[in-house]
């Protein structure tokens, strides 16, 4: 499987990843099945650093403000600010959404950010191709 992101919604990401370091971060994406074209920063309310707990209320208001529109929240992101982006098994434990893509920003660097896609599929994750577009 193919999902497309904007170069700028791709850089958003890798933005907020580095500026909450070496806390995790998180946040929702928006757009329409196969097509990543908006993301939406949430707060973070998780105590530990290396974890991420995405606040529902950024999760209601992302659903509430694209009602009505064919744009809609198609997965959510966070990151790993020292590891590589793989899903680790927290991640897999606390998914729920199997439906949604799950982009992770990863630093296998100290300064490089990597960022890969994936689908619960089958008790795990399976890594799909993310597609950088202009627009």
């Amino acid at each position: 499987m193919r999902w497309t992101i904007t170069g700028e919604v791709l850089e958003r990401l890798k933005a907020h990843a580095c500026d909450a370091r070496p806390r995790e971060c998180c946040g929702l994406l928006l757009g329409r099945s196969g097509h990543v074209i908006a993301a939406r920063p949430a707060a973070n309310l998780a105590t530990s650093p290396d974890r991420f707990e995405l606040d529902p209320q950024a999760h209601v208001a992302a659903i509430r403000a694209t009602r009505g529109s064919d744009v809609g929240v198609v997965g959510f992101y966070h990151s790993h600010p020292h590891s590589v982006p793989v899903p680790s098994q927290s991640d897999l434990a606390e998914s729920t959404y199997p439906e949604a893509l799950h982009v992770i920003i990863g630093y296998p660097t100290a300064s490089e950010a990597d960022v890969r896609a994936y689908l619960l599929r089958d008790g795990g994750y399976v890594e799909v191709e993310l597609v950088r577009i202009e627009g």
